[in-house]
Parts: structure tokens; C-alpha cells; sequence
């Protein structure tokens, strides 16, 4: 466009000359002519430039035109891919957040794995341990058995190049062992008066130089007999063959009884020493001198423990060390086959004593009835207890209620003995030479009159009973009694 206007901008310049020059100047026109034909030309190609211009300009407009189109599209491509783009950021940022609670909680499990690893690894390590020391046991051991083997063999030879010696050695101690002496039977004198009469039946009897004191071993298997010489022989209970002998007391004995469980004794020396013994070895575990005579004495059923009670003291011990003392004149005690309770007399009164761990807990006194009681003793189930006065009177008392049941007067100048039946329901008592049976209502059972007879004891089962004179002990069926 700007070609078009120059061109006529120079063809009114030349009509300007020309009609300024006149006519006088047609020869220069001719010459203007021929310019203003070169001049065409020149706009001829002028316009043919712009129209080849026009062209161009024309297809790069449609070129411009289908660029913005493609910009257009290309732009809504973009939103569009922006839009999902954004879409996908925020997936992944939610994928992100979970991920990253997922580690979180990876991470925790890794650390309890981590933790179970650690405590696996310690396991293992101390089982390798116990491992090396098993190991070092089993050679020790192994080791230790064929020293043993080796013992053995040694003991296997010994053994048969002296089994002869043994049987002669044998042969000697048999004939120094004491044997039962079957006796006839004594003089029984028969109360026909007791209800259902009375007929001993005899197990056996044996000469016996004793004390007259005699205890059943709570299995019922033995019967412990002090002897005159200072021992105490243990002898079958069934046929009244020898079993074993005690001896070697520094002092004279005066009394022994059995714990309840039959692995201790315990007995008086001297009057005031107590002194407590293995049951079948006679091996001292305990002793101790008292300043004053012992009136009382029993063990704990557990062989745990001992009281004693002399004149003006009461004293539980655990074997060396006092457990509890109090200022107690004591003529008599007993502990209950369940070691709950101990029961004390002093001459004029009884009491119940709670124990408590080997401790006195509390302390329960019965009604008398003004009686001076010198000893008393539990029931086997420790329901009742059984009292024995000055004036040789009997007293029975009830436990729950510590009630007098029933009070009777034995005519004798002393009662010697009292032993309770296995089963609580009865009491034997040896008061002079005569053997009486009272059952817990009073009632008069049976009597036997036996010459010297001073003491007496009963099976816990209540099969026997045995009795003690000065030369014999004798053992009597039980049964024919309570017939």
C-alpha cells in the first residue's frame, strides 16, 4: 500500500509540471511520456509485488490464523491437562498422606520387630549358655560316672569277697538283738459289773524291767517302751519283736513321748533338761536345762516346735529359738493333733492356748467348777478335752463351748494314766490296777483289774491298746472291749 501512494504522489507531481510547463514543452512530454511508462511499469510491478505481497501477507494470515487455532486447541489442551494434572496432584498427595501413615506405621512394626529381634537374640544367647553349661554338666557328669562305675565295681568285688563275713556278722547280731518273750497270760481280774462284761483278748505280752511308761508310734506300727536302764527300746507292735534301742542320754530319763508325726521324740532328763531325738536314729537335734523341774512338755505335730512348762514359766520354742514366754506356773500340756491349740493346766485351772505360727495367740479359759485340775488333754479331733484333778476326779469339757460335758469321781488314790481312742469316742484311764472305759456321754464302758498295770496308750486306729507294769508290757485287742 505504501508503493501504490508514492506512485501517486510522482504522477500528480508530473501533471503539476507538466501544466505548469505549457504546451511549449511537448517534447519533454514525450520524454515524460516514456517516464511515465517506465513509471507504469514500475507500478505494474509495483502491484504485482503487492499483489505477490497481498499473497503472502494473505497465506501467512491464514498460517497466523491457523496458528491461533492451534494455539487455541493447544491452550484447551493445556487446561484440560492442567485440570488433570491437578487432579493427579491431589491423588497423589492423598497417596502421599497414606504412604506416609503407612510408614508410620511400618516404622512401628519394624521397631517391634526390631524389639522382638533383640529379645529373640538374647533368648538365643542365653540358651547357647545354658547350652555350654549342659554341656559342661553332661562331661562333669560323665566324668562323675565312670568315678561312679568305677565305685561301683570296687564295692561289687568288696561286697562279694565279704558276703560271708556278713551273714556271720549277721548271724552275731541276731543273737545279741532282744526278742519277745510270749508270756501266759496274768491274772485278770474281770469286772462282770461293766456293761457287756469284759474278756481280754491278749496280743501278745513281753518281759519288760521298765518304768511303766509306754508310747503307740502314731503309725501304730511300734510301741517305745523306757527301760529301767536308761533306754528306750522300740518293739512291734504286731508280734513284739525287738526294732530298735535308744540309749546314750547324759542323764536319767524320767519320760518320753512322740510327736505327731513320728519322725521326733522328746523326753525329760534330770527332772529339768528336755532333750528332742530323731525317732529312728536317736540322733539329738535339741536340748535345754531349765532352772526349775519340767511339769509339762509336747511337740508341735510338725516336730517344729516344743513347749514346756515348769513351776513358774511357760516357754514355745523353735528348736534354738524362744518364740514366745510367759510367766506360767504349768503341772501339764498338750498340743492338738492339728497344732492349733495348746491346752494348759496349772493346778487350778485349765485354759486353751490359740497358736498361731509357732506363737501363742490368744487365750480361752474353761469353767472348772473350782476343781484343782493337774492334767488335761486333747481328743484326737480336738473336740473335747479330758482333765484329771487332785481328787482323782475326772472332767470332760467341750472345746467349741468350753463347757464341763461331765465330771466323775474315780475311786482310787490316784490316777495314773488317761489315753483317748483313735476315734474320740472313748477314754481309757488306769487309776490304781484297774483299766476303766468312758465314753464322751460319762458312761462307764468296761473295766479290766490288772495287777500293777500304770500306764496305758492307744492306737490311733483303735485296734490295741497296750499297758505297762513294772515287769511286762501287754497288748490287748481293742474290740473286745467295746463289745
Amino acid at each position: 500500500m505504501d508503493n501504490r501512494n508514492m506512485l501517486f504522489g510522482i504522477i500528480g507531481l508530473l501533471v503539476l509540471v507538466v501544466i505548469g510547463l505549457g504546451i511549449d514543452r511537448s517534447n519533454q512530454f514525450a520524454t515524460l511520456t516514456g517516464q511515465i511508462e517506465v513509471a507504469e511499469t514500475a507500478v505494474a510491478d509495483a502491484q504485482a509485488e503487492n499483489e505477490t505481497l497481498s499473497a503472502d501477507l494473505e497465506a501467512q494470515a491464514e498460517v497466523v490464523t491457523q496458528g491461533e487455532e492451534a494455539i487455541a486447541a493447544l491452550s484447551t489442551q493445556i487446561a484440560v491437562s492442567s485440570t488433570e494434572f491437578e487432579s493427579q496432584i491431589s491423588e497423589l498427595s492423598d497417596a502421599s498422606s497414606v504412604l506416609e501413615t503407612n510408614n508410620e506405621g511400618f516404622a512401628t512394626e519394624v521397631a517391634d520387630l526390631s524389639a522382638q529381634v533383640d529379645e529373640l537374640q538374647a533368648d538365643l544367647d542365653a540358651a547357647v549358655a545354658d547350652a555350654d553349661t549342659v554341656k559342661d554338666n553332661y562331661a562333669t557328669a560323665e566324668a562323675q560316672i565312670i568315678v561312679l562305675q568305677t565305685e561301683a565295681e570296687d564295692i561289687a568285688n568288696f561286697a562279694a569277697t565279704t558276703e560271708a563275713d556278713n551273714i556271720a556278722l549277721q548271724a552275731q547280731v541276731e543273737a545279741l538283738m532282744p526278742t519277745a518273750t510270749l508270756m501266759p497270760e496274768p491274772t485278770v481280774a474281770v469286772d462282770t459289773t461293766a456293761p457287756d462284761g469284759l474278756d481280754l483278748e491278749f496280743v501278745f505280752q513281753v518281759e519288760s524291767d521298765n518304768r511303766a511308761i509306754v508310747q503307740i508310734s502314731p503309725n501304730n506300727q511300734s510301741i517305745a517302751i523306757l527301760q529301767s536302764d536308761n533306754t528306750i527300746d522300740v518293739i512291734s507292735s504286731v508280734d513284739g519283736t525287738h526294732q530298735l534301742t535308744i540309749d546314750g542320754f547324759d542323764g536319767d530319763l524320767s519320760d518320753f513321748i512322740y510327736a505327731e508325726d513320728g519322725r521326733s521324740m522328746a523326753a525329760i532328763s534330770d527332772n529339768n533338761t528336755v532333750i528332742v531325738f530323731a525317732a529312728t536314729t536317736g540322733a539329738t537335734s535339741f536340748e535345754q536345762e531349765f532352772d526349775n523341774p519340767i511339769k509339762g512338755y509336747d511337740l508341735s505335730p510338725d516336730s517344729e516346735a516344743i513347749a514346756v512348762g515348769t513351776a513358774n514359766r511357760l516357754e514355745i520354742k523353735v528348736f534354738d529359738s524362744i518364740e514366745q514366754s510367759r510367766p506360767d506356773g504349768i503341772t501339764s500340756l498338750d498340743w492338738s493333733d492339728d497344732g492349733t491349740q495348746i491346752v494348759i493346766s496349772n493346778g487350778r485351772s485349765v485354759s486353751i492356748l490359740a497358736i498361731e505360727n509357732n506363737s501363742i495367740a490368744g487365750t480361752t479359759d474353761l469353767d472348772d467348777g473350782g476343781a484343782q485340775v493337774i492334767d488335761a488333754s486333747f481328743s484326737p479331733d480336738g473336740s473335747h478335752i479330758i482333765g484329771i484333778t487332785v481328787n482323782t476326779e475326772l472332767i470332760l469339757w467341750s472345746v467349741e463351748s468350753g463347757e464341763i460335758v461331765w465330771q466323775t469321781t474315780v475311786e482310787a488314790s490316784a490316777i495314773n494314766d488317761v489315753a483317748w481312742s483313735g476315734d474320740s469316742a472313748y477314754v481309757a484311764v488306769v487309776a490304781e490296777a484297774d483299766i476303766s472305759i468312758y465314753g464322751l456321754d460319762g458312761e462307764w464302758v468296761a473295766q479290766a483289774t490288772i495287777d500293777g498295770a500304770t500306764a496305758v496308750d492307744w492306737s490311733s486306729d483303735g485296734a490295741f491298746l497296750v499297758f505297762a507294769t513294772a515287769e511286762q508290757v501287754s497288748v490287748v485287742d481293742a474290740t473286745t472291749l467295746l463289745d
